[in-house]
């Protein structure tokens, strides 16, 4: 296959994320992809974002874990939404590649695109700033600006939140506080979450199955990601891309472009 042709961009930019099978050399595809995607996107920092991480994943420490910080069950995305002092990198593109020659599971990759989900809410900006100041993600004191987990965008629409205590949870907790920690009954009380709001998640989601070869490449700032069961340890590579150093403008314009997505971009 060629490393890039500009069908493979234009699916990216119209989609949020683009899935590449028989991927041999992922390195220089993603090299390549980079490449464009700086040319074309409309992030200000584009120009500065590098790979910033390489793993496999999930860590074989997790490897027990039904639910891990690696690839979750529940969607996130770890969106930046205001800014804080302490926030210093964005991840603007996640990607996960199953080596050719390795061995895949039958886990299957979700999917959501945030486009259009708050068309129906009002004043979306203004209650995603106050929600952020409040539950965004962090621990005690501490908060980043962001928020992890797709489901507190509506969260933030409520008059009285349900999901604020997801800022100092770790992911294995989401939608599981006060039940057994079962992974299905935490899965429906996800859906169950988002019905709340006319959303149909299973109707709503993409799925994929990762087979050998094959390179997924995601916009973390569009589209939410999770999975259904439990993954192998170090099943997945996966690069990150981001920049450090973010402004309190550029926050901005993240959280600009993402009230944009959420309501306007259809």
């Amino acid at each position: 296959m060629q490393l890039l042709s500009t069908s493979i961009a234009d699916e990216f930019f119209r989609e949020g994320f683009v899935l590449l099978r028989d991927v041999a050399n992922a390195d220089a595809v993603l090299s390549d992809f980079l490449v464009e995607w700086r040319s074309r996107s409309d992030l200000p920092f584009a120009r500065r974002v590098v790979l910033d991480n390489l793993a496999r994943i999930p860590h074989k420490s997790c490897q027990d874990a039904i639910e891990t910080d690696h690839m979750s069950l529940h969607f996130e995305m770890g969106l930046p939404l205001i800014p804080t002092e302490e926030v210093s990198r964005v991840h603007a593109l996640i990607c996960l590649h199953i080596p050719k020659g390795e061995n895949a599971s039958d886990v299957a990759t979700r999917l959501l695109q945030i486009d259009g989900l708050l068309m129906e809410q009002k004043d979306v900006e203004s209650n995603l700033v106050k929600y952020c100041k409040k539950n965004g993600a962090g621990w005690k004191d501490f908060n980043s600006g962001r928020l992890l987990c797709a489901a507190q965008l509506f969260d933030a629409m409520q008059e009285n939140c349900e999901l604020g205590y997801m800022r100092e949870d770790r992911i294995a907790q989401w939608f599981n506080k006060d039940a057994k920690r079962a992974s299905q009954k935490g899965a429906q009380k996800e859906m169950d979450f988002f019905a709340k709001f006319g959303i149909n998640l299973r109707a709503k989601e993409k799925s994929f199955v990762l087979k050998p070869g094959d390179l997924l490449i995601i916009d973390n700032l569009r589209v939410a990601h999770g999975r259904k069961g439990r993954r192998p340890a170090e099943e997945l590579v996966q690069y990150l891309y981001g920049a450090r150093d973010i402004s309190k403008v550029e926050i901005d314009s993240v959280r600009e472009r993402t009230v944009h997505f959420l309501t306007d971009f259809l």
